[in-house]
């Protein structure tokens, strides 16, 4: 008998955590005015025109999208 006749295990599944529910995708909470095609949920690091606008003197809660939370 060889010393390494043994069949494979089968590869371990991914434990899934219970609780954890992803969304496909976050609200769009900014939206730029100038092209509408440009929008922003809020998360992560703000797009360029996002800083310009700021840079510009004018005020975020300008570009909120009507109806979205704060």
């Amino acid at each position: 008998m060889p010393l390494f006749d043994v069949p494979p295990k089968p590869a371990p599944q991914p434990l899934r955590q219970p609780g954890v529910i992803f969304s496909s995708r976050p609200e769009v909470r900014y939206r730029n005015p100038g092209d509408s095609a440009q929008a922003w949920t809020g998360r992560g690091k703000p797009p360029r025109w996002v800083t310009d606008w700021i840079e510009g003197g004018k005020s975020l809660d300008a570009l909120r999208v009507p109806g979205e939370r704060p």
